[in-house]
């Protein structure tokens, strides 16, 4: 009957919240963190489920957000529950999803730049050009190669947002060594999106990762010259193992050109056999043309 009682109090003010000027607004946002927050959050989902107006979704979303990041530790459930309602309004809510998602964005979990992320690849086009926007603030590792892809290939429409995004997130230089921080990326990772940055115009000049990279392993001030010096060897590995050579004959095993991880270090490899050369026969293209072939053939014969 107590909880009933606070409940309906609690919904009482998140109404007045949404209906209320702007002058009263921060007062009765104050007055609503100070409640206990397990039972603020039931009954703000629940009137975000039946907002239906744009002013009302909106106040209720920040709200939210804000409640989020100024949960305590202790409370780590009641913030996975706010990112888990906020994400399932961005996939399913056909009104308000951009709003959803900014909220969204303003959330301090570690759950954001992956929504965040699957937007940027699986949302609407709206979607898209505002999720680049808002991982250019979260300024995350995780993010650049997606961003990368959007701005590489002309059926994501995005293009230009995603330059923009890239662009506020640093210059190449600050966004390698972003890669080299993030622990979440193998030496692998980090070779992959390094060559992808060096195909954007995100300066006036282009980047060049080798250069780079060769220069951060010597530098002894920097703080991930060990990180470095991994890409740069496997990036100078892989181009150099890489490049064609001449087929030694079906009698001499090769190594595979990929690392160990990709594969059996020990597992050695036949070279394929060379195709048969086909005889030239000047007249054989003309055999294969149209009417002009024909007269071409006609003056030959003559």
């Amino acid at each position: 009957m107590a909880e009933d009682r606070a409940s309906r109090q609690i919904a009482a003010l998140l109404t007045e919240y949404v209906q209320t000027g702007t002058g009263k607004t921060k007062r009765l946002r104050n007055r609503l963190k100070r409640l206990p927050l397990p039972e603020v959050v039931p009954v703000l989902k629940d009137l975000l489920l039946g907002a239906d107006n744009k002013q009302a979704f909106d106040r209720l979303a920040r709200l939210a957000a804000e409640i989020c990041n100024e949960i305590l530790p202790e409370q780590e459930a009641l913030r996975d529950e706010i990112v888990a309602a906020l994400a399932q309004h961005v996939r399913r809510n056909p009104r308000f999803p951009r709003l959803a998602l900014r909220a969204l964005a303003q959330c301090d979990h570690p759950q954001v730049v992956p929504l965040l992320i699957d937007r940027l690849i699986h949302g609407s086009l709206r979607q898209r050009a505002a999720a680049a926007a808002h991982l250019a603030g979260k300024r995350s590792a995780l993010a650049i190669e997606p961003l990368c892809q959007c701005a590489s290939f002309p059926e994501s429409r995005i293009i230009s947002e995603s330059l923009k995004a890239l662009r506020a997130m640093g210059r190449p230089d600050h966004l390698a060594r972003m890669l080299l921080v993030e622990t979440a990326l193998t030496v692998r990772d980090r070779v992959r999106v390094l060559r992808a940055l060096e195909q954007l115009p995100l300066t006036l000049f282009r980047f060049r990762a080798q250069r780079f990279l060769d220069r951060e392993a010597v530098n002894p001030d920097s703080p991930v010259a060990r990180e470095a010096k991994a890409c740069a060897d496997l990036m100078r590995a892989s181009d150099t193992l890489l490049r064609p050579t001449e087929n030694p004959g079906t009698d001499t095993l090769l190594r595979p050109a990929f690392g160990p991880a990709a594969g059996d270090p020990d597992a050695l490899l036949r070279a394929s056999e060379e195709p048969e050369e086909e005889d030239d026969d000047p007249e054989e293209p003309l055999r294969r043309g149209g009417w002009w072939s024909a007269i071409v053939r006609l003056f030959i014969r003559r």
